[in-house]
């Protein structure tokens, strides 16, 4: 049965995840003349965070590295099982 805690826990790890493989990433996915938006997507990521709305935050992240990845032609077709459903 899930609670709502360990949806909370689970929603923490998946930020922390997300957090590693973003700055594991870093800017090599960044490429001249490219418009990059993301690091304001990352803001209000990080908004919903501290607000407590770890399920939109986790969401938003998991939406910037795969548009980073694919961005260096690393193509992302559907989000692993622990993503799904946020």
């Amino acid at each position: 049965m899930v609670t709502p805690k360990s949806k909370l826990a689970h929603l923490s790890r998946t930020l922390v995840v997300l957090d590693t493989a973003l700055k594991a990433l870093g800017s090599a996915y960044y490429q001249e003349p490219m418009v990059d938006d993301s690091d304001q997507h990352m803001m209000i990521a990080e908004m919903q965070r501290e607000k407590g709305d770890f399920r939109m935050a986790a969401y938003n992240k998991r939406r910037i590295l795969s548009d980073r990845l694919a961005d260096c032609g690393v193509r992302v077709s559907s989000p692993p099982s622990a993503f799904r459903g946020l």
